[in-house]
């Protein structure tokens, strides 16, 4: 493996990430993939185990999933106005965001704190780079 590709691969998210080439789809198939991403995640993700309870139909659902041995329990929150999926962490501090700007034609996701304000993301940037371009994907191609 190069310098380069090893660098990249221990890359980490950091204060985001952002898909560098525009989504050529609707904001409606690119909001269909994201959702899509949050009840289906093993298809974008390397986690095994998801379990999806809706708690409010299209606007809050409960999900359990294990990322390397350990389990996840998450509330969702859909907010198709602002094009924008919130995931509160229950057990941890954590929100991670995943954000889709209809202008530009770009998805960002990011983590926060329980105030909103952005902190380091230590998960491997090419992790969350590869469910980007899977969301991408989803969305760009034919019904």
């Amino acid at each position: 493996m190069s310098d380069q590709a090893a660098n990249q691969s221990s890359e980490i998210a950091g204060f985001g990430v952002q898909l560098t080439t525009p989504i050529k789809a609707s904001p409606e198939r690119v909001w269909e993939a994201m959702v899509d991403k949050m009840y289906n995640t093993s298809k974008y993700l390397p986690v095994t185990d998801v379990k999806v309870t809706e708690k409010d139909h299209a606007k809050e659902i409960y999900r359990e999933m294990t990322l390397n041995g350990k389990v996840l329990r998450e509330n969702i929150y859909f907010d198709k106005s602002r094009f924008q999926v919130r995931a509160d962490l229950l057990d941890d501090d954590k929100v991670h965001f995943n954000v889709y700007n209809p202008d530009t034609g770009l998805l960002e996701y990011w983590e926060a704190d329980k105030n909103g304000e952005r902190v380091s993301w230590n998960v491997p940037k090419q992790v969350v780079l590869n469910a980007m371009q899977k969301t991408k994907e989803v969305a760009e191609a034919d019904k």
